[in-house]
């Protein structure tokens, strides 16, 4: 019987994975936060692409500007995305490392990227930040605004913390 509930545990473990990375491929702009020196500096990245297995984050960026310095640097990095009207909310710690790879530019490509990069692929300064991944934490909750609301009032009232309010949870790097 143990090794069943560990088989099953570990398939629901396995889908809550695939239904997190589902969720977060569709975000397109996060908080991507690096190591400047002495203080962390956050700005927001459009998200090119989010792959699960292996579990990276794929990035346009400038060559020469500061975040491709940070990144040079070797510190790790977050990256912080939400999907507000849907209550998830997505911590993502992993390498950052900047990547020289045509064909990658040429697939991630997009005409809005034109607007940063007017030289398209072959653009001197337009450079690639692979983040591979190394932990997830995520928030999700499946209740409506309203049912979220009502259950942090009666916390308030009652003096309780409020419970069945979504998920929380932490991922090593995304399901194979």
């Amino acid at each position: 019987m143990p090794d069943d509930l560990t088989a099953d545990a570990a398939a629901e473990r396995a889908k809550v994975a695939a239904d997190v990375w589902e969720k977060a491929a569709k975000i397109r702009i996060g908080m991507l936060t690096t190591q400047d020196g002495n203080q962390l500096t956050s700005r927001p990245m459009t998200i090119q692409q989010v792959d699960a297995s292996p579990a990276t984050v794929w990035f346009f960026t400038t060559r020469h500007g500061n975040l491709a310095e940070c990144v040079a640097a070797g510190s790790p990095a977050n990256l912080s995305v939400c999907d507000h009207s849907d209550s998830f909310y997505v911590s993502i710690a992993g390498d950052p490392t900047l990547v020289e790879d045509r064909t990658k530019k040429k697939e991630l490509w997009s005409t809005l990227a034109k607007a940063w990069f007017p030289g398209g692929v072959e653009d001197p300064d337009l450079a690639l930040i692979r983040l591979d991944v190394h932990s997830v934490e995520y928030w999700d909750s499946d209740h409506s605004k309203m049912v979220q609301m009502l259950k942090m009032a009666k916390a308030a009232v009652t003096g309780a913390r409020p419970t069945d309010i979504g998920q929380h949870g932490t991922l090593g790097t995304a399901p194979a």
